[in-house]
């Protein structure tokens, strides 16, 4: 195999941008490692703050519809997998519905009969 450019460790192969979609590209994603550090290292620590983060993260895609004109349907997939962030915030949202069940599962005192669940 010959490279186009011999002074390249690889060839430019499947970048129209060159060069400059190596660098923004090396830019997005070391932008995005404080963020998916922060995300993956936030721990769960009562039934209260799982109970919220499961409120605030949805289970299912809020954006994805169905659209009726007449007989006619149009159907607007869903958009959250584009986010990058989108498998820790997921991740996030399981480890909080992992603590409920856990707590859930765990025998209540006779005091508490709140039952906490992931809403």
């Amino acid at each position: 195999m010959t490279y186009p450019y011999p002074s390249l460790p690889f060839p430019r192969v499947g970048n129209p941008l060159g060069w400059l979609g190596l660098v923004l590209n090396s830019i997005f994603r070391s932008a995005l490692k404080w963020p998916r550090r922060w995300l993956n290292s936030i721990e769960i620590r009562g039934s209260r703050q799982a109970r919220w983060i499961c409120r605030l993260i949805p289970a299912s895609c809020p954006f994805e519809r169905d659209i009726r004109l007449g007989s006619r349907t149009i159907h607007i997939p869903a958009l959250c997998r584009i986010n990058p962030l989108y498998e820790e915030i997921i991740a996030l949202r399981l480890r909080a519905a992992a603590y409920l069940a856990e707590a859930a599962a765990q025998p209540q005192p006779p005091s508490s009969q709140e039952i906490p669940s992931c809403l």
